[in-house]
């Protein structure tokens, strides 16, 4: 039995790790966590995906849960994982499941665990649950409890609504193409948009667990049918959802990618500037040095956590945030849940141009003539052992420069980050799970950029 769990769940190839055998144990797991801290009679709920199976997993989970007593809350369509989360709070549910491989290639499938907050599982009690896990027997007891089923979306979307100026919206004349790439957060971003009065178009949209043969990420690899259509759509805006709706990408009028990052940099100006939120940043190490010199500019504390969203959300828990992001594009927000949730920045982009009365790429040009200009890349290798040990002597013994770059401090928060003084940054960062040396880094140009990463390359190749 081979269950491996990450930040927040676990996930595997269909028919191989993933099986109806192993996700029982899993759920199973989860009950007996549940019934142990006396929660189990709050119910929990369960949602899925559009990938191959996810109906007929989430309909197991449903059944194992309520084999123990466990009442569920079974959502009655695929639904992306923040609406589930928020799900989980309004219907004051103990927990939240959400089968889901988010943005992995479409042979895989997997479980998101969702604490009673309405966002990630913290990493203690996912080690707990993680430690109860045995093999189960096959057959199905006779359930104890109710499996009710709900439509997620009915307090989902009235709920955005009232975040967002949907008046000035209606009035902008902005006109979005919403690429769902075939996942679960489709006719959510666009029904709202449409509720607003926006001229949009969804594409990618149906029943196609293949997902065209592509992961469903909103990358830049992956968004060339969106490209096309913003331009023959005449869209000023592209919106990519990856395959749990938690996560965008962003195309300009011209059908040219806009990084998380300047998304990030957009939203936290537009959120103290034209709607007064109060409220600290956090981001993860591998993200923009924008948020620092905004969080320097408003005044604001930042927080640099490890990478996994949970340690954002439980800043949001324990304090008065405004925004938290991570350098994929995941982004939790200020009066709504502790999550990240791709539809609603979606939303807020949108209103922050409309607030500006420009084009995405003069907010870009005034976020640089505020900040500086930022050029982010990022580059994998393999992670081979001799590479891990060159890893170690770095993290063990810095050096004192990176080509022509004085290394001017060194963090190791995740990873290793060397500070290159007004030069930028490089963090390195080996992922087991993935079997790669994820290296990030971003300078005031993109020629600059490069040349730091043709740096990480020779010292770790």
């Amino acid at each position: 039995m081979e269950i491996n769990f990450g930040t927040e769940g676990w996930r595997g190839l269909i028919s191989d790790q993933f099986t109806f055998a192993n996700l029982r144990a899993v759920v199973n797991a989860m009950a007996a966590f549940l019934l142990a801290h006396g929660t189990g009679k709050q119910g929990v709920v369960v949602g899925y995906d559009t990938r191959f199976l996810s109906r007929e997993y989430a309909e197991e989970c449903a059944r194992v849960l309520a084999a123990k007593g466990i009442k569920v809350f079974l959502a009655g369509e695929p639904s992306p994982s923040p609406v589930v989360s928020f799900n989980v709070r309004v219907l004051n549910a103990a927990a939240g499941i959400v089968i889901t491989a988010s943005h992995k290639p479409p042979v895989y499938n997997g479980v998101k665990i969702k604490g009673n907050y309405g966002g990630p599982v913290m990493r203690p009690a996912l080690e707990e649950i993680a430690g109860r896990i045995s093999p189960v027997e096959g057959g199905h007891e006779v359930g104890r409890a109710d499996i009710n089923e709900f439509h997620p979306a009915a307090a989902y979307l009235p709920r955005v609504l009232s975040l967002i100026n949907s008046s000035s919206l209606g009035k902008c004349g902005l006109r979005v193409v919403v690429d769902s790439i075939y996942g679960a957060a489709q006719g959510y971003l666009s029904s709202l948009l449409r509720r607003c009065g926006v001229s949009c178009l969804e594409i990618r949209t149906g029943y196609n667990p293949g997902f065209e043969g592509i992961p469903p990420e909103p990358v830049p690899r992956n968004l060339g049918r969106l490209a096309t259509a913003v331009r023959d759509f005449g869209a000023d805006v592209g919106i990519a959802l990856d395959g749990d709706g938690d996560r965008l990408g962003v195309l300009d009028r011209d059908g040219s990618f806009i990084d998380p990052h300047h998304v990030m940099a957009i939203l936290v100006r537009h959120l103290v500037e034209n709607r007064h939120w109060p409220g600290d940043l956090a981001k993860t190490a591998a993200t923009t040095a924008m948020l620092d010199k905004l969080a320097r500019l408003y005044e604001r504390r930042l927080y640099v956590t490890p990478m996994g969203f949970w340690h954002i959300t439980k800043l949001f828990l324990d304090g008065e945030m405004l925004l938290g992001g991570e350098e994929a594009g995941g982004i939790g927000i200020r009066n709504h849940i502790p999550e990240r949730d791709g539809i609603v920045a979606g939303l807020l982009l949108l209103e922050a141009i409309s607030a500006r009365k420009a084009p995405l790429s003069e907010l870009i040009k005034e976020i640089h003539d505020l900040l500086g200009p930022h050029y982010y890349e990022r580059m994998d290798l393999p992670l081979a052992p001799e590479t891990l040990e060159r890893l170690g002597r770095i993290e063990g013994t810095a050096p004192d420069s990176l080509g022509r770059f004085k290394i001017t401090a060194v963090d190791t928060t995740d990873g290793i980050k060397l500070c290159l003084g007004k030069h930028g940054w490089l963090l390195l960062r080996a992922s087991g799970p993935e079997r790669l040396v994820q290296v990030y880094a971003e300078s005031e140009s993109a020629r600059k950029t490069k040349e730091i990463l043709r740096g990480a390359r020779k010292i770790l190749c």
